[in-house]
């Protein structure tokens, strides 16, 4: 019994011929890796280097054989941080079935020797492996079978998916001539043989790279591989992989063919391109009204939200934040005390962990700022490796290179990032590490063992990342791309499974091939069928021969089939792939384009509260930039995995889902982008980035992978005209057209979907389908082209940033509260009271201090803002100015320069108007909050634009040698920043004052404008941030509901306020009610106890406070509930003013010890 593991792979099969070369396009290329020897990419640039003469040339007549490698095969994994990928099957035996519309049936036979190495008799170019300097050769070979015998030594093969290091290596036909696929030329098969099939065995050649080599792997194929067998394999069992295509047409006329004809999306992001797309269809049918909303929600996964208040700007923000990526990771720390103690940690272990946490947090910092300017140092070091070896430099500069990648020279680059390097790993083992999950867990612990109190933990958290924008998407629909059923899980047979005999319409009795003169039976495949060949391979050979409807034993049994009939196996199972009838085949895989730019430069654009607008633009003169990126159709199957994850919470709907889910995955969707744009923006080369291969070892090392692009200093000077002109750009922001927009599929067959003429083929959608925040507000003539053509990119950064909205410390307001272990970001609190028209002061620990109130003195002709201070609070205002400096300073801009000029009546209006479009939180809606108002806290923060390191300079020649380049413009642009959203009723900022403008409070809800203390938030053009300069801000909000700043220049950035700054300070938190005059009964049954209607709310007791007779001291009395009934007392009751003050429950008396003695 045969064990072979038969694994279907997909073959795919192009005939060309004089019709389709006079009738297709063409954009063939291979790299050329002697230009590694001068330090430049190999491969071409796009819409160069094409091999323009195959289209001309017969000699590239035949059938191109193209075959896909299985997805268990092209998946990399990271063990050790290294990316490795599964050996590829090195040797494939290829045949070929002809027949002839008589039935006459010829055979012939390769081997493909896919890892055969030598500059002249390989095929495809590729890079020798193995070896620490530059040696470009050939890769693969091909052998008739009969003549064929194995000559690698038995050692196991470097071959992998991405062979050289390439991402399309496999999946190009031209990058894997060979390889991965197969040329045949027909030039020795006679014409009347005209219906061809072709079929493909593949194996490792050496055991140990047979994934089943691994017994574990071996045991459990479905979940280490997604490969389904009815039993598990035995030990020995050897990988075959195979696939096949019958019914190819030697003469094939595309004559009668229509090329596709896709419509093109355009947006910040490949979800917001697809939207744009539905919302493009929506307009012209009315059925689709709601798809581009719907489509929104799904692919932002909110619909399940969609009835939630805040829902609307929740959706917004998840549209603004995928056009960005994150940047490098950051870490904070935070010690967690243990969760099973059954009271609070003591003071002493409190300050013990706050300070080894903000200890830690310092280091951590430390280490992220080493490793940002690490990072910019060995880019820059790249750069220099690489400009040292291009062929051609300016007068001096290749010795000034070799100077700067000198590492015994002390004050060369190369020595600097050495020392940095040497510096951020001193750091780094100060700081809880590991390589692994367990290595990681194992440090942390020791070090919280080390540096904690016993039983506290340590964790650690990302804060806000740094988001780096995306390049636009590009999403096309109609392209062509037939839906390929998703191949991470393969159904597979065993070698004992292969088909043996058929049923065919006519055949009631089943056919088989047993014929000893088939020639699938008489096919010679040499020596090799019996040494290294597997087992299956003869019964793959049947097999194929019987699936065909061209065989020439159905055909003497049934005569020539019908169209689409097709032999169903009797015996055996047929293979997942190959039963279809060949078509020609397209399958889209590069994307090629080119755009004139022109740039906007920064005060040109105007924000308007959500984002920027450039309503008369004055362009700069055009840039051209051109880019090849890869297609892929990820995007339908997202969204259709969404749909069915969708359907598993609505049981009901999920047969509409399973069916709207299958016409998503059919739905001929692919996305790219315009990837490198923003570096060539800068003056950097995506296409060259080279990895430094033959530097020396240490110099490699240093450099690391910082090679991803590399510098583009223009044009070499000369001496009439001196440094060529700069094409840096300070930012990625203007406006675009598509030049030309081009399709190249697998084999290099081209469709040009926008040509340089505006049109690309019959479809009136040749302009772009644009996303409405990308479309323009006005496109100047110089564009020479209608509005419908252009792209507008709002300013985006040129490297990665992030808004930082930080808690700050409020007495020290140069540290982070998180920093300190006795930090604290509440300078106060105050709770206007609705129903007097006063607010009530708090220290920030909750305790109460006064009152702030509108009242008319004696002699004074109108009123003024009066501060009264509470009982028990003898320190006063003056003291506030030492130990909540904030809190004082709000206190006296309530109160006013002067008595006619206080804000107090203004800004409680104002508090009562935001109060309003806040959604009440936890603590806001019991009954004494009711009675005396809500709680709004005094926050410190800081406001700050950080860079993720250095920012990028001037690549120009001039600026090579510069020991610090000049910081370019964009790092002293002032960016507005609007705080707060009236409208999002989870938003909890009521207004803020900034340290430069101490004396206005700007509010989110528009004030009435009746005081110049008090101004509109408005769009955020009054609050300006720049990188590296920090925004000092106090905030009135509500303690527990976010706070959102947009800039529109990056994602929207929320600060909550951790509850271990909130909760004490709420619970201590006294209600305080200025009340009378109050009529009491004269007297009660105690003399120290007031009757007054009060009611116990909220578990709160209350107390009563009235001004002694001396009007400088407080008499307290403790409060009764004042008989509603009639009663005479001889006495006359008593007028009173004063204060009712609320106090919380007193702790729970500890439970009685009820165990025996």
């Amino acid at each position: 019994m045969n064990t072979d593991l038969l694994v279907p792979v997909r073959l795919r099969a192009l005939v060309v011929n004089d019709h389709v070369r006079g009738r297709d396009s063409f954009h063939r290329w291979t790299p050329n890796y002697r230009l590694l020897s001068v330090r430049r990419s190999p491969d071409p640039s796009p819409y160069a280097s094409t091999d323009t003469e195959f289209a001309t040339d017969p000699k590239n007549d035949g059938v191109y054989l193209h075959w896909e490698l299985p997805a268990a095969l092209r998946q990399a994994t990271t063990p050790g941080g290294e990316v490795t990928l599964p050996p590829a099957p090195n040797r494939w035996l290829v045949v070929r079935h002809a027949y002839t519309a008589s039935g006459e049936y010829a055979t012939a036979a390769w081997v493909v020797e896919s890892d055969f190495l030598d500059n002249s008799k390989g095929t495809a170019p590729y890079l020798r492996p193995g070896r620490g300097r530059v040696a470009p050769t050939r890769i693969g070979r091909h052998t008739e079978a009969a003549r064929w015998t194995e000559s690698a030594a038995r050692q196991p093969t470097f071959l992998t998916a991405i062979g050289p290091g390439s991402l399309s290596f496999a999946a190009f036909q031209p990058h894997c001539q060979n390889v991965f696929s197969f040329h045949d030329p027909l030039a020795l098969l006679p014409d009347p043989y005209d219906r061809l099939a072709y079929q493909v065995i593949g194996w490792h050649a050496v055991h140990s790279d047979d994934p089943l080599a691994d017994p574990q792997v071996r045991e459990a194929l479905e979940s280490s591989l997604g490969w389904q067998t009815d039993s598990t394999a035995p030990p020995g069992t050897r990988t075959v992989y195979t696939g096949r295509v019958h019914s190819v047409l030697r003469r094939h006329d595309p004559t009668g063919e229509q090329w596709p004809d896709p419509t093109v999306a355009v947006a910040d992001s490949a979800d917001s391109a697809l939207t744009a797309l539905a919302a493009d269809r929506a307009a012209t049918d009315p059925a689709l009204t709601l798809a581009p909303a719907l489509l929104d929600q799904l692919q932002s996964g909110t619909l399940d939200r969609a009835d939630e208040p805040d829902h609307t700007h929740r959706l917004a923000d998840i549209r603004l934040g995928a056009g960005f990526a994150e940047g490098t990771t950051s870490y904070a720390w935070h010690a967690v005390p243990p969760s099973t103690a059954q009271e609070p940690a003591s003071p002493h272990d409190e300050q013990q962990a706050r300070e080894a946490e903000a200890a830690l947090n310092a280091a951590q910092h430390a280490y992220d700022e080493a490793e940002r300017d690490l990072a910019g140092l060995r880019r820059r070091l790249h750069g220099m490796w690489r400009l040292q070896g291009l062929p051609v430099l300016p007068d001096g500069y290749r010795e000034r290179l070799a100077q700067e990648l000198d590492l015994r020279r002390t004050d060369s680059l190369a020595a600097r990032v050495r020392t940095l390097r040497q510096e951020a790993e001193r750091l780094r083992v100060s700081i809880p590490g590991g390589d692994t999950p367990e290595q990681l867990a194992a440090s942390i612990g020791q070090y919280a063992q080390h540096h904690l109190p016993a039983g506290w933990d340590l964790k650690r958290v990302a804060p806000a990342p740094f988001h780096r924008a995306l390049d636009p998407a590009v999403v096309l629909q109609g392209a062509g791309s037939l839906s390929a059923p998703d191949d991470t899980t393969l159904p597979c047979r065993f070698g004992d499974r292969t088909v043996t005999a058929v049923h065919h319409p006519g055949s009631p009795d089943g056919l088989n091939a047993e014929r000893g003169d088939l020639a699938c039976n008489t096919l010679d495949l040499g020596a090799g069928e019996h040494s290294v060949m597997p087992g299956s391979t003869r019964a793959l050979l049947r097999e194929a021969f019987l699936l065909d409807p061209n065989c020439p034993v159905v055909l003497g049994a049934v005569g020539r089939p019908d169209a689409g009939a097709v032999p169903t196996p009797r015996t055996g199972t047929a293979p997942a792939f190959g039963g279809d009838p060949w078509e020609q085949p397209w399958n889209p895989l590069h994307l090629l384009w080119k755009i004139e730019y022109h740039p906007l430069p920064h005060g040109q654009w105007e924000f308007d509260g959500d984002d920027y607008t450039c309503t008369g633009p004055r362009p700069e003169p055009a840039r051209t930039y051109t880019g090849r990126t890869l297609l892929s159709d990820h995007l339908p199957r997202s969204l259709a995995g969404r749909i069915r994850q969708y359907a598993l919470h609505a049981p009901e709907l999920a047969p509409h889902c399973d069916a709207l889910a299958y016409r998503v995955d059919q739905g001929d969707i692919l996305s790219s982008s315009l990837a490198g744009l923003r570096d060539m923006l800068i003056g950097q080369d995506p296409g060259q980035g080279v990895p430094p291969l033959g530097a020396p070892p240490e110099l490699a090392e240093l450099i690391g992978d910082a090679y991803r692009t590399s510098p583009d200093p223009g044009p070499l000077p000369d001496d009439l005209t001196g440094w060529p002109a700069s094409g840096f750009q300070q930012l990625r922001a203007g406006q675009f057209r598509f030049l030309r927009l081009t399709l190249v599929d697998s084999f290099g067959r081209a469709l040009d979907v926008i040509t340089p003429a505006g049109t690309g083929g019959t479809s009136g959608h040749r302009h772009p389908v644009v996303v409405d925040r990308l479309r323009p507000q006005h496109v100047p003539e110089a564009l020479g082209t209608t509005p419908e053509h252009v792209v507008q990119l709002p300013p985006r950064l040129p490297q990665a940033a992030r808004l930082g909205l930080e808690l700050m410390d409020a007495t020290r307001g140069t540290y982070q509260a998180a920093s300190l272990g006795d930090g604290n970001p509440i300078a106060g609190w105050i709770v206007p009271n609705p129903i007097d028209a006063s607010l009530a002061v708090y220290e920030p620990d909750g305790t109460a201090l006064g009152l702030l109130r509108r009242a008319y003195r004696l002699g004074r002709p109108a009123p003024e803002a009066v501060w009264t201070p509470l009982p028990r609070e003898p320190a006063g205002l003056p003291a506030l100015s030492a130990t909540s400096p904030h809190l004082r300073e709000l206190i006296t801009w309530f109160q006013g320069a002067d008595a006619e000029d206080s804000p107090l009546p203004a800004a409680l209006d104002i508090l009562k108007t935001s109060l309003a479009d806040v959604l009440p939180t936890a603590g806001a809606t019991s009954a004494s909050a009711a009675l005396a108002g809500r709680p709004l806290a005094l926050v410190r923060c800081r406001l700050q634009l950080d860079l993720d390191g250095p920012p990028p300079t001037d690549p120009g020649w001039q600026h090579v040698f510069d020991p610090e380049p000049p910081s370019p413009e964009f790092t002293d642009y002032p960016w507005p920043v609007r705080l707060g959203e009236q409208q999002r009723v989870g938003d909890g900022l009521v207004g803020y004052f900034t340290d430069t403008e101490p004396g206005v409070l700007r509010t989110v809800a528009a004030p009435d404008g009746t005081h110049p203390q008090l101004a509109a938030v408005g769009d955020g053009t009054h609050l300006h941030v720049m990188a590296g300069t920090p925004q000092h801000l106090t905030l009135l909000a509500d303690p527990h509901a976010p706070v959102h700043a947009t800039t529109g220049l990056l994602p929207t950035t929320t600060l909550e306020i951790p509850r271990r700054f909130t909760d004490g300070p709420l619970d201590r938190m006294r209600t305080v009610l200025r009340s009378g005059p109050l009529l009491t009964p004269a007297a009660t049954a105690r003399e120290d106890t007031v009757a007054l209607p009060v009611r116990t709310v909220d578990d709160q007791t209350w107390t009563w406070a009235e001004r002694a007779t001396d009007g400088a001291t407080w008499t307290h009395f403790a409060t009764s509930a004042a008989s509603t009934g009639p009663r005479w007392t001889g006495r006359a009751p008593v007028l009173r003013s004063g204060l009712l003050t609320s106090f919380g429950p007193p702790p729970p008396p500890p439970a009685a010890d009820t165990t025996s003695p």
